[in-house]
């Protein structure tokens, strides 16, 4: 995640998709659809979702290359 785009692996290689945040709700903006979450946890590398379509979280951990 950077100050414009939420970075996705993608298969055609363009994984940058643009998001809003408002608080801790999460609007990401893909090529074919919308999806929106809650972000219950931000802390050090990792960053917990609550996407609205699921009855989970969803962990992402900071890629280091």
């Amino acid at each position: 995640m950077t100050a414009k785009d939420f970075l996705v692996a993608d298969y055609d290689g363009d994984g940058h998709m643009p998001y809003i945040l408002d608080g801790n709700k999460i609007t990401i903006f893909y090529n074919d659809f919308v999806q929106k979450g809650t972000i219950t946890s931000a802390e050090n590398d990792t960053l917990k979702i609550k996407w609205v379509e699921f009855d989970f979280e969803t962990k992402y951990v900071k890629f280091k290359n």
